[in-house]
Order: C-alpha cells, then structure tokens, then sequence
C-alpha cells in the first residue's frame, strides 16, 4: 500500500489479531518510511480491561508509540465496535481487510467500504 499506492495513513481499531499485528507491521515499517503514520481508534476506554496481561501490555505499548489516538466514546455499548468501524472506513481511502468471505463483522465492514466506493483489499486467510 505505501509504495504502491502512496499510502501514507493507517488506522488500525486496536482488536485482537490482526489489528494489534496490523498495528505492529506500521510501526515497524515507520523506520523505514518516517513519513507513514499510526492511529489508534479506540471504540471505548476499556477496551483491554479483560484481555490477558500480555496482549494488554502490546495494546497500551501500540498507543504510547501511534501518532494519533482517537477515543469514539468512554462506555462500551452494543454498537460501539461497529461504530468504531464505521469510523475507520469514513476516513479511509483504502480497506485492507483479512476476511475468508464468511458473514460477518468483517463482512459487514467490507460490504460497508463497498458502499461507500473505498478500495478494498481482502486478504484470504486460508491463503495465507
């Protein structure tokens, strides 16, 4: 995406898998192209309170190192992970997505980009 389509701007929403190694993979790739940069759209304040140890000390380490960290509401809510990528994609050009074309909330996001004329890469999982 960075040297293809001069992508300068990634946001990851900060979830388990693949978005924490999205997270992971532009941050690194900032030593490389310092002009790339990171942000962080947290859904909710708590979203790490339940996760082990571990994965909470790579989430908390991902935002002190993001350029911008962007908080969509303090209280989780039954929608606010769909919000969250409601956010993502409204200030997205590009969607990468890891998806195996099963229904899904990954699905929906997709579908969503769709909709609203984004460039989607999907990544197939099981051809990985």
């Amino acid at each position: 995406m960075i040297t293809q389509n001069n992508v300068t701007y990634f946001i990851t929403g900060m979830d388990q898998g693949i978005q924490i190694y999205g997270a992971e993979i532009v941050q690194e790739l900032k030593k490389q192209w310092f002009q790339i940069t990171l942000e962080c759209a947290i859904p909710y304040e708590e979203q790490a309170a339940n996760w082990n140890e571990p994965m909470r000390n790579r989430y908390f380490k991902i935002i002190r190192h993001c350029d911008r960290e962007t908080l969509l509401q303090t209280h989780y809510s039954s929608d606010s992970l769909k919000k969250r990528s409601k956010y993502m994609v409204d200030n997205s050009d590009f969607a990468i997505a890891v998806w195996d074309d099963i229904a899904s909330d990954t699905g929906n996001v997709v579908k969503y980009a769709k909709e609203k004329s984004k460039a989607v890469v999907i990544i197939n999982p099981n051809e990985i």
